[in-house]
């Protein structure tokens, strides 16, 4: 009777949550600077809640919540800091966000086998966009970091793709946190320097509505879906 009564309550709860949290992220859309403004910090406030509210002593759980908090800090520096710094910090943040996905994957498989193996990909990946692509693009170091970042989540959504069973909810997260790592990547210089048209810029930058950054139409509901991934969090088989 008590599962069932806190199975009841975690539906409740996260329905109530995720409507005010996509509730504010409508209104922003249509509204406001999502990127800058307090509501869009709000928003991702609402899903560290969520995550905490159900937070377990288990492994996945803690690690998705601590996820979701470094991204909360990433928009409290976008909304509040006022330096020429700002994409470099963000950046170095997001790394951190991607070290605990790896970490995140880690726990996913129960042989060491596997898991030397998925950060034996990652890292030979990385390695090769760094000494490879500059000889063909002019990237700059904070380009270079975006790449690695791409990588890193992309590798990230391909390990989910074989724990879909258990891992669906984290999956679609981790689907539009890479779009948003993308859109990011081409944000910061990626676009110009592949010589991409100027049609597609325009779609990355004004899109529709209030909106000035494609990107945040996929950090939110990505955050949103990493919360409700944490708080039905089943073990991996």
């Amino acid at each position: 009777m008590e599962n069932k009564k806190y199975s009841i309550l975690k539906i409740v709860l996260s329905a109530i949550l995720s409507a005010a949290i996509l509730g504010m992220f409508v209104y922003v859309c249509i509204k406001g600077d999502i990127e800058h403004s307090i509501l869009s910090l709000s928003c991702i406030g609402g899903c560290v809640l969520l995550a905490l509210i159900f937070i377990r002593l288990t492994s996945q759980k803690v690690l998705l919540t601590l996820a979701l908090a470094a991204m909360a800090s990433t928009n409290f520096l976008t909304v509040f800091l006022e330096s020429a710094d700002i994409l470099s910090i963000v950046a170095y943040v997001m790394c951190g966000v991607q070290a605990v996905f790896l970490v995140y994957t880690m726990f996913l498989f129960r042989g060491n086998g596997l898991r030397v193996i998925t950060l034996a990909i990652r890292v030979g990946l990385c390695l090769l966009f760094y000494f490879l692509v500059p000889n063909y693009v002019v990237l700059d170091t904070l380009q270079i970091i975006h790449g690695m970042i791409v990588i890193n989540a992309l590798v990230t959504l391909g390990i989910l793709l074989f724990k879909i069973k258990t891992q669906w909810l984290a999956f679609l997260a981790m689907l539009l946190l890479f779009l948003f790592s993308l859109c990011t990547a081409f944000n910061v210089g990626w676009a110009i320097a592949l010589n991409l048209p100027a049609e597609f810029l325009n779609i990355l930058t004004a899109p529709f509505l209030g909106v000035h950054n494609l990107a945040f139409l996929f950090y939110i509901p990505g955050a949103l879906l990493l919360a409700l991934a944490s708080v039905w969090e089943r073990k991996s088989e």
